[in-house]
Parts: structure tokens; C-alpha cells; sequence
């Protein structure tokens, strides 16, 4: 009679197969995964806390190659509206919305200091395809940069020697007559 008596699921009693089963082989191959990962993070982090460099961490392979970091040559502009008035409209169009647009970047930054912390930070300058890696300058480099500073101090000098003297110059013969 128990035989003859169907579920909801027209089934018999007994029969359970409806269940999710659980692969137990699986879910514990993930736990001795998982504990394998934490101990190598932390293994990672009391070698980063003595000064020494991570043995477990993959260095993620770069997409394509960076330049290194170099400096701006085009002047950044914070002073553009400043004293002006803006009607600001709900848009959904980021060039539209009030504050600094990036274009690279398509975002907004809503002041300058902001601003100027995007345009040196790491996701603009990957925008814009360079590493945050700055290029070591080499002794020869470094001594041409202080003989080429010596030259201009210099220049500056003699420019101010020569303005002096022109001017006492003139007023000694301004006396004269």
C-alpha cells in the first residue's frame, strides 16, 4: 500500500533522486585548495613584513608593453571656469556633467585636486599606455643636467651684471650734463 502512495513529484515515497547531490571528492579538493592559497598569502605577507619579496605570487602578465613613466608636455588647466556660473542637468553623459572630464579615462572628477591626482595615478596612466616605472638616469646624464643648469645660472648672472651697469652707466652721464 506504501508502494501505491505518490508525491507532489508523482513518485514513490522512496524515491529521493529529486535531492541535489554533493560531489564530496570536488568540495574537498577546493578546501585543500583554498587552505593551500591562504597559507601562501600569509607565507607572502610575513616575508613582505621582513623586507624580502613573495615567493607564491604570479606577477600578472602585462597585455601589451608600457612605456616608462614620462613627464607632461602639455600644460594642465584647473583655471578654465573658474568665476562662472553652470547650470548643471541630470545627463547621463559623462562629458556633460559638472566638474574635470577625462577623456581618456571617460570619467568625471568633481575638483581639482582630484583632478590632478587622477592625471597622475595608475589607471590614467595605463589609459594612456605607461607604467608607473621611471626610466634610471645614468652619471653622464646627471652631470650634463648640472652643467647645463651651471651655463644658465650663469646667463642669468651676466644678464644681471650687464643691466647694473648700464644703468649706473646712465645715470653717471645724466649727472654730466
Amino acid at each position: 500500500m506504501a508502494e501505491s502512495k505518490r508525491t507532489v513529484y508523482e513518485k514513490a515515497m522512496h524515491d529521493t533522486s529529486f535531492r541535489r547531490t554533493w560531489d564530496k571528492e570536488e568540495f574537498e579538493r577546493r578546501a585543500r585548495e583554498r587552505a593551500r592559497q591562504e597559507r601562501e598569502q600569509e607565507e607572502d605577507e610575513d616575508r613582505k613584513r621582513k623586507g624580502l619579496k613573495a615567493k607564491f605570487t604570479e606577477s600578472p602578465i602585462p597585455d601589451q608593453p608600457r612605456d616608462l613613466l614620462r613627464a607632461r608636455t602639455e600644460r594642465v588647466i584647473l583655471d578654465t571656469n573658474l568665476n562662472k556660473t553652470q547650470v548643471v542637468q541630470s545627463t547621463s553623459i559623462a562629458s556633460k556633467q559638472p566638474g574635470f572630464y577625462c577623456k581618456e579615462c571617460d570619467c568625471v572628477v568633481k575638483d581639482s585636486v582630484n583632478y590632478l591626482d587622477h592625471i597622475n595615478g595608475k589607471k590614467h596612466q595605463r589609459a594612456l599606455g605607461m607604467s608607473m616605472k621611471v626610466e634610471r638616469s645614468t652619471i653622464d646624464q646627471i652631470k650634463s643636467k648640472f652643467e647645463q643648469l651651471k651655463k644658465k645660472k650663469e646667463e642669468e648672472q651676466q644678464i644681471y651684471v650687464d643691466t647694473g651697469k648700464d644703468y649706473i652707466q646712465d645715470a653717471i652721464s645724466q649727472k654730466a650734463d
